[in-house]
């Protein structure tokens, strides 16, 4: 287990729109530049950090690791700002 952790829980208004912002690449690497699963040589770098998420009804519920806070801090604060923007956009098509 990494020293860091933080559980976000977001609901949503349903479950198309938790599956339209997970498609707009959010929570990948192509995006990030950060690692989603947990590899063996997690330990050996201090900017590892990684995202656990799961999809419940309307709850999209998040679990952030790192082995460094700043990096944890600034990896959340990221994809809660694109998470935010994703909404927002949402909003304008309702």
């Amino acid at each position: 287990m990494l020293p860091y952790s933080l559980n976000v829980k977001l609901q949503f208004a349903n479950s198309k729109d938790i599956d339209i912002v997970l498609q707009s690449s959010i929570l990948t690497d192509d995006l990030l530049n950060i690692e989603t699963t947990k590899n063996a040589d997690i330990v050996g770098d201090i900017n590892k950090f990684y995202i656990q998420y799961s999809v419940s009804d309307t709850i999209l519920d998040l679990n952030f690791h790192s082995l460094d806070v700043k990096a944890l801090r600034l990896n959340v604060n990221n994809i809660i700002e694109n998470i935010k923007l994703s909404v927002e956009v949402l909003d304008n098509f309702i």
